[in-house]
């Protein structure tokens, strides 16, 4: 009887088929690499960092466009009192 590596001659010819005809010729590999996935979660927090920080940039500019027309010395400046 032949045995290679402890094999019989079927398992070792079955094999043999599998690899030569059944199997695909590719076998593609995909990983999700680790670095692109931190890449991209960078990117994504800098998106919403920018949008909320452009948003309290866009409500603090209106802040000080408004800043004096409210107040009482800006409503009715001759009946304001002058500060001591």
């Amino acid at each position: 009887m032949y045995e290679k590596h402890g094999q019989p001659l079927e398992k070792i010819v079955g094999n043999i088929l599998k690899v030569a005809v059944i199997r695909p010729k590719q076998r593609p590999y995909q990983t999700n690499n680790f670095y692109a996935v931190l890449k991209r979660q960078e990117m994504l927090d800098k998106e919403v960092y920018d949008i909320v920080h452009r948003n309290k940039k866009m409500a603090a500019s209106d802040v000080r466009k408004n800043r004096g027309k409210n107040c009482a010395a800006g409503k009715d400046k001759e009946k304001a009192v002058p500060r001591r």
